[in-house]
């Protein structure tokens, strides 16, 4: 009979070991037994809160993106500290683990990883055979083909195809999302890929297999097509900052050359992550919600609290209805009502922070029909800093034109009047990239028409301009900036207070 080794994956809460143990060893009598027991996610945080209790099964567990400062045990070898009896923590950015059956096991933390760490990964893993993988975040190549946008890393690809698991497991954010991606075939034998649900959640957080010592061939089972090798499928043609509600760009590169779309999917409103339909939306984050448009904090934020304010700042303005851009309905943009509410938020936050602190905003978007779903964005700049807005768009648009030779080329014009013809017919007939700076007295408008649809656009020119700007130039991908759900949380309800009086749908 063919031997078979028996698995449990968790994705439990957080610093919730002693119940985890507790279920683990139900299961193992009522399901089991299990080989092992496989801890997904940031398990412990804090390791003042770590269980003492003997699991009956090995249970093995690293970090995702919060590493615990100090975790009590016997450490043995290659960082591997063994809590309790049974229970092994994983004290390093990736590790590999051969059970006593010879069914090998390789984690990977959610940790950012430079050229060298993610290397060292490759060529360890490079010709082992690695059954089990455990990382952080999806696959780029898998997260794309459900349209996905923040649960991916490219990264995850290089490991994966270094490693070709039998099967991998992931959580993709802090909350996590299940999801079972079909079979599909590498050198002849299958592979599963698994996202688990956070344990307290209405996800699906924990998977139970039973796992072949000789993998499963190709023909024993339905398969799709290996995705990691559909490499003519180019991800949703999405701006970087869809970011309000769990969208996120599909290019975690750092090169502007590679934050590019060749081909538009068209995403439905239950799909996209600026849709208030979306069962998905993170409601927590809506400051505003008007009769057209709404108002959101940033996902990752490129500013930070200043002056006085408890909050960064950052926030979306966005079209209730899913639309790629507000000419792609209306023949005269400025005459639209969606777009006078959308002025109004602009207006009324540029006030806001003028009269309550040193901060003045610049309102930017990429305004593209290939888009997904149409927004604008805010961010406060100190008022001394102003003055080198200019400098430091001239700057990046050299680095666009002459370094990163495959993006289009671009050109801004300033304006001092929104209504000018010129800006009309390029915000009604083109796409276009526009900045509005906000001063004490007026305003201006620099403005880049777009006019070569088959070109490249640095989705994250913006960032990059105004990181200068706000000299932060690590913030200029919004990954490195996330908030936890805590902090969201706080930071939308901080900014109500501020906004209350402001907020025109208040007074409707």
């Amino acid at each position: 009979m063919e031997t078979k080794h028996r698995f449990l994956i968790l994705n439990p809460a957080e610093d919730n070991l002693e119940e985890i143990i507790s279920k683990a060893n139900a299961q193992n009598k009522k399901n089991g037994p299990f080989e092992a027991v496989i801890l997904l996610g940031d398990v412990v945080t804090e390791a003042s809160k770590l269980s003492v209790s003997a699991a009956d099964v090995p249970i093995y567990f690293s970090y995702g993106t919060k590493k615990s400062s100090s975790m009590a045990g016997s450490e043995r070898a290659n960082k591997v500290i063994e809590v309790s009896d049974n229970l092994f923590y994983f004290d390093s950015y990736f590790h590999i683990e051969e059970l006593p059956s010879g069914i090998t096991l390789g984690f990977v933390s959610g940790e950012e990883l430079d050229d060298e760490k993610l290397q060292n990964i490759k060529e360890t893993f490079q010709g082992r055979k690695i059954d089990i993988l455990v990382t952080y975040k999806w696959p780029h190549a898998i997260a794309r083909l459900q349209k996905l946008l923040l649960v991916e890393s490219k990264t995850v690809d290089s490991i994966v195809e270094a490693s070709r698991p039998r099967y991998h497991f992931a959580v993709g954010t802090d909350k996590g999302r299940f999801f079972e991606c079909k079979p599909f075939s590498w050198d002849g034998n299958n592979v599963r890929f698994i996202s688990l649900g956070k344990q307290n959640t209405d996800n699906k957080w924990f998977y139970a297999f039973a796992m072949p010592t000789v993998a499963n061939k190709v023909d024993q089972v339905d398969t799709i097509e290996n995705p990691f090798l559909l490499k003519d499928i180019q991800p949703i043609n999405a701006p970087e900052e869809n970011n309000t509600t769990n969208k996120r760009q599909l290019d975690d590169s750092n090169t502007a050359q590679e934050n590019t779309v060749k081909k538009v999917k068209v995403v439905p409103p239950d799909k996209c992550f600026f849709c208030l339909s979306n069962p998905n939306v993170e409601i927590h984050m809506v400051i505003s919600i008007g009769k057209t448009s709404y108002m959101t904090i940033a996902k990752g934020p490129l500013s930070r609290p200043s002056s006085g304010l408890t909050f960064s700042g950052h926030v979306l303005i966005i079209p209730i209805e899913h639309l790629p851009s507000l000419r792609s309905k209306y023949s005269k943009v400025e005459d639209s009502e969606v777009f006078g509410e959308m002025s109004m938020y602009e207006s009324t936050v540029a006030c806001m922070f003028s009269e309550k602190s040193d901060l003045r905003m610049i309102t930017f978007e990429v305004n593209r029909d290939s888009n997904v779903h149409h927004h604008i964005q805010m961010v406060p700049v100190h008022k001394s800093a102003l003055s080198s807005f200019p400098k430091a768009l001239e700057e990046k648009v050299q680095g666009n034109n002459e370094i990163f030779t495959k993006n289009h080329k671009l050109e801004f014009k300033k304006y001092t009047d929104r209504n000018s013809p010129e800006i009309i017919d390029i915000t009604n007939n083109h796409d276009f990239i526009l900045f509005t700076v906000h001063m004490d007295d007026r305003k201006e408008y620099w403005i880049a028409k777009l006019h070569d649809k088959s070109k490249t656009v640095d989705l994250q020119f913006p960032r990059r301009v105004l990181s200068l700007v706000l000299r932060s130039p690590k913030r200029i991908h919004w990954e490195k900036c996330q908030q936890t759900r805590f902090r969201e949380i706080q930071e939308c309800e901080e900014f109500q207070k501020v906004y209350r009086d402001y907020d025109f749908t208040e007074k409707s």
